[in-house]
């Protein structure tokens, strides 16, 4: 028998390890790829929440082509939303706002958000709509979003699919999901009048459209199969 030494036990430990770790990292990496389900009505933490997610839907429309809202855990909530009207499309965005009020001697937080809209061309509108229906065409299975974190709920309407949603929370910047709340944030700035990168968005959400589409590939790659094993 083959009598180890203890740098040598030391170092096949490390290899078992390694091995254990690199297929559940995968796992993990390829989980953030995807948005986990979400029903507002009953969605997320409890009713305060719920309520919560509601006022910051503020005028925008009940059925959007993208919309998203952003509820931090110590920092003032969020939203954006892509409409059309009868004048062509919007990007609006609503922020909860608070003052502290000297009279009381606390700080108050309003029940309407402040609000700040842009105008913008319908290729901008129609892909930002491809963007959200292709990612959350691909929600996983549903998951426990925790108490802390960023936590965003994405929204998109469209006739073929009617409501689609989904969540995810604090994702990492590398996965889909993380660039998806980056070109958010980045569709935030243009409402604001903070930046005029139109060409830039459009390649941006090319780019992440393709590689969610790319999740959709894989999907149908491994479904016939599986179906097949359900069935028999």
């Amino acid at each position: 028998m083959l009598k180890l030494t203890t740098t040598t036990a030391r170092m096949l430990l490390f290899i078992a390890g390694m091995v254990c770790y690199l297929p559940w990292q995968a796992a993990g990496q390829s989980s953030a790829d995807r948005l986990d389900p979400f029903e507002p009505s009953r969605n997320a933490i409890d009713s305060y929440y719920n309520h919560l997610y509601q006022q910051l839907l503020w005028r925008f429309a009940d059925r959007p082509l993208a919309r998203v809202v952003v509820v931090p855990p110590f920092s003032p909530e969020y939203a954006l939303s892509v409409e059309e009207d009868a004048g062509g499309y919007l990007l609006k965005s609503n922020i909860r706002v608070a003052y502290y009020d000297v009279a009381a001697q606390k700080r108050v937080i309003v029940d309407k958000p402040m609000m700040v809209s842009r105008r913008i061309n319908r290729e901008l509108a129609m892909r930002i709509q491809q963007l959200f229906n292709v990612a959350l065409r691909q929600t996983g299975s549903p998951a426990d979003p925790g108490l802390d974190g960023v936590k965003y709920f994405f929204t998109a309407y469209n006739k073929k699919y009617g409501f689609m949603r989904g969540q995810t929370v604090s994702p990492a910047a590398a996965t889909r999901t993380g660039a998806l709340v980056k070109i958010c944030h980045q569709l935030i700035a243009y409402a604001k009048g903070q930046s005029n990168g139109e060409d830039s968005l459009l390649r941006n959400i090319n780019v992440l459209t393709n590689k969610f589409e790319s999740l959709n590939s894989v999907d149908l790659a491994i479904t016939p199969p599986v179906k097949r094993a359900m069935e028999k």
